[in-house]
């Protein structure tokens, strides 16, 4: 059965699917190192950078 193509993607909802994914793949990275930490471990050491380590000791960026 052939049939009709997609509809082209509204460019808005496009730039914010393309945001979304960014800011999740940022976040992702930048809270590797206190993922399962205390909120006071998280006062004391606020995420400034990507440094690597935390509980699951992984590189910068991985």
């Amino acid at each position: 059965m052939v049939q009709d193509p997609p509809a082209p993607i509204n460019a808005m909802i496009l730039d914010r699917v393309q945001g979304s994914m960014i800011g999740m793949a940022l976040g992702d990275a930048l809270g590797a190192h206190v993922k399962f930490r205390s909120r006071d471990y998280l006062v004391r050491n606020p995420v400034t950078d990507i440094i690597g380590g935390g509980t699951l000791d992984l590189k910068q960026g991985q």
